[in-house]
């Protein structure tokens, strides 16, 4: 069995902090629609009792709302906010040039129609960071959730989740302003500065082979899971099937990772 996998299903069904010597983290990543997969992803963590075991977790973009909604015991209400609620140009069309993306549908959306519960995410003791660019310092910061709090927990997800292509407009949080970084320029900075942490094992969950931008296959903290190069899925897909299927074919692959390195009954 893998070290990461056997040291994450110690922790199946238990919730951190715990009491074994490790910090386990889990890294997540955005895409724009590509996002459904992170969204299946952590579904199938989830249906493994796998919820409650990461001490840290870090993300860019789309990863944010999707750890939001696996802190929140929330996870099939994430994977559905794709197939039922933004794939429409009402959220997302390229050649609205003045506003690709509309950030304040996706917020009402998660705010209302899949309502996610800011005090249960607060209340997880799991860290949960997710990186923004600093407009006024021109700097990278990784934002804690915890850190923020409740009043700056919708503009913190605004500046996630503002690709600045497809959205002009950045989030105020105290003092600056913040919008997403997810650029693949940047995808690279991202990897390392998880690995620069004093994590003991890293559970890394792509939702496009381009986003493995770094090879840390050699590194053995690391469990990288990854779709494969022929699952096609456009940032800008919007057809509702493709997106479910998209996500499910994803938590099936979580689950065969997990489920034939363990000998659990899938």
């Amino acid at each position: 069995m893998n070290p990461v996998i056997g040291h994450i299903l110690q922790r199946r069904g238990k919730s951190v902090p715990a009491d074994d010597g490790r910090k386990i983290v889990l890294v997540l990543w955005g895409g724009i629609m590509r996002g459904v997969r992170g969204g299946g992803a952590v579904m199938a963590l989830a249906e493994l009792g796998l919820s409650d075991a990461f001490d840290e977790i870090y993300t860019v973009s789309a990863g944010f709302p999707t750890a939001c909604y696996l802190l929140a015991g929330q996870t099939p209400l994430g994977m559905s906010m794709f197939s039922e609620e933004l794939c429409s140009k009402k959220f997302l069309n390229r050649w609205r040039f003045w506003q690709g993306m509309d950030v304040g549908y996706l917020l009402w959306a998660m705010r209302e129609k899949k309502a996610m519960d800011v005090d249960h995410i607060l209340a997880h003791p799991t860290r949960l960071y997710v990186r923004a660019v600093n407009l006024q310092k021109k700097t990278f910061e990784y934002l804690e959730v915890h850190h923020i709090g409740k009043d700056n927990f919708w503009p913190l997800m605004h500046a996630a989740v503002s690709v600045p292509v497809l959205h002009r407009y950045a989030a105020r949080i105290g003092e600056f302003d913040y919008i997403d970084t997810n650029i693949n320029g940047h995808l690279a900075e991202h990897i390392r500065h998880v690995l620069s942490t004093d994590a003991t094992d890293v559970l890394v969950i792509y939702n496009a082979p381009a986003q493995r931008w770094v090879d840390i296959s050699g590194d053995p903290r690391v469990l990288e899971i990854c779709p494969p190069k022929n699952w096609k899925l456009s940032r800008f897909e919007l057809r509702p099937e493709a997106l479910y299927q998209a996500g499910r074919d994803m938590g099936r692959l979580v689950k065969n990772v997990f489920g034939e390195d363990a000998g659990i009954n899938l």
